[in-house]
């Protein structure tokens, strides 16, 4: 008897991280097999599934208690699946839980669980049963995805294959989501993300060149942090300068010549001073000057920094 005492103290149809000690105790108390052992592991759903799960097999003295929780119901079900057998007896609590129900259609009977319907649609992994058996549109589950960010932005996307308005107050308060409901949802700007859209540098340059195909003026201060996007978004979105990013163009010597040969056409004199010190930015910003209608500013340049002369010479040469 104070075996059983300790797997009761020790039991607790809430918290798993007990089922070690449960089973070693059940294992050794069950070489008995006492009328008192069935009658008091019977008698608790943890410990009739627990008993259930050692042997591996049905244990019919505990299924009434075992059938009044959803998830011992659930996890004796996956027991009976081995034996071709389906746990109806359990199924009504399972259908009081979202979670449980939705993982018993998808791993247990394979098939809708229409009795529980009500309940997966407000589960945590409804997309999943949406996924597996709806294939299309599930009214039901639409008040609880309307609430989830990413929820409802894969339902349009997966499932309504258009507009889910219902959703889209919370796909607005992210900015991922936003942009991939803009882009492959709706196929056009979504206004009522571009507020959290234009916090974020990139999705804000991405927003710009995939959806607006335009300029994206409130995105432009988070873009302006980031000189690689600067620079992309001068070149494939404003196809000219981007005047706010170009402090943090100028200090990466990689943007700075790709910038220098899209989208420089003249004097650009707050970046000189590190041109200046740069070979292959000088060679790109000399031929800029000797192109540029007023030829007094290569004068210019040379003498503010008269180690131009050596690029021009060197070009000169190549010519």
């Amino acid at each position: 008897m104070h075996d059983l005492k300790q797997i009761f103290k020790l039991s607790n149809i809430d918290k798993d991280y007990n089922y070690p000690e449960i089973s070693k105790l059940l294992l050794n108390y069950s070489i008995y097999q006492t009328d008192e052992f069935h009658e008091v592991i019977s008698k608790r759903a943890d410990l009739a599934w627990a008993y259930a799960y050692i042997i591996n097999e049905p244990y019919p003295e505990g299924e009434k208690s075992i059938s009044r929780s959803a998830k011992y119901s659930f996890k004796y079900a996956k027991i009976l699946l081995k034996h071709g057998r389906r746990f109806k007896e359990g199924e009504h609590a399972i259908s009081k839980s979202p979670y449980y129900s939705t993982a018993y259609a998808i791993k247990i009977i394979k098939e809708r669980f229409v009795e529980a319907e009500p309940q997966i649609a407000k589960s945590e992994i409804v997309l999943d049963y949406i996924k597996e058996f709806i294939k299309g549109p599930f009214p039901e589950c639409e008040p609880y995805i309307s609430n989830h960010p990413l929820k409802s932005y894969l339902y349009a996307f997966l499932y309504l294959n258009g507009r889910f308005k219902l959703g889209e107050r919370a796909i607005s308060k992210n900015a991922e989501y936003s942009y991939k409901y803009a882009k492959l949802v709706l196929k056009k700007p979504f206004p009522e993300g571009e507020k959290i859209i234009s916090e974020d540098k990139e999705f804000s340059y991405t927003y710009a060149h995939n959806v607006l195909k335009r300029r994206f003026e409130p995105g432009e201060k988070a873009i302006s942090q980031c000189p690689y996007l600067s620079t992309k978004y001068a070149v494939n979105v404003l196809k000219g300068r981007f005047e706010l990013g170009e402090n943090s163009i100028i200090n990466v010597k990689a943007h700075l010549n790709t910038y220098l040969k899209y989208i420089i056409k003249g004097p650009w004199l707050e970046a000189e001073h590190v041109i200046a010190n740069d070979e292959d930015a000088m060679n790109t910003y000399i031929l800029i000057l000797a192109n540029y209608q007023d030829k007094k500013e290569i004068k210019r340049f040379i003498d503010t920094y008269p180690n131009a002369v050596q690029s021009i010479q060197r070009l000169a040469g190549e010519i």
